[in-house]
């Protein structure tokens, strides 16, 4: 079996990195209640990480995946690691665009 052509919309590639290099975006919009994380850590930790968080390598800032992300950290205990990551590489402009995105509820389902 052949294996068709990457779809020209797969703006990503997954790369291995060190969490040391990944910052938090000073503009994310979202926050997390304190009952939202606990539920969001318990299904950390029941099903592990299943999505990739985005990482902008141009800027090396992370632009989806904050709150799993600083969960993870918590588990770590301040120790350093390493995660794949759908590495992209835009202008922050853009960026802050994808990260609006991403946030949106009103541009994902119900």
């Amino acid at each position: 079996m052949t294996i068709p052509t990457l779809s020209k919309f797969q703006g990503y590639e997954i790369e291995r990195i060190a969490r040391s290099q990944i910052q938090n975006a000073p503009y994310n919009p979202r926050r997390i209640s304190a009952g939202n994380r606990e539920r969001l850590s318990k299904g950390l930790q029941r099903h592990k990480l299943v999505m990739p968080p985005v990482w902008n390598k141009r800027t090396g800032n992370l632009v989806s995946g904050h709150q799993r992300l600083s969960i993870l950290d918590e588990k770590h205990k301040g120790q350093d690691y390493s995660l794949d990551v759908a590495a992209i590489d835009v202008p922050e402009s853009e960026e802050v665009q994808i990260n609006i995105l991403l946030n949106n509820a009103s541009a994902m389902g119900e």
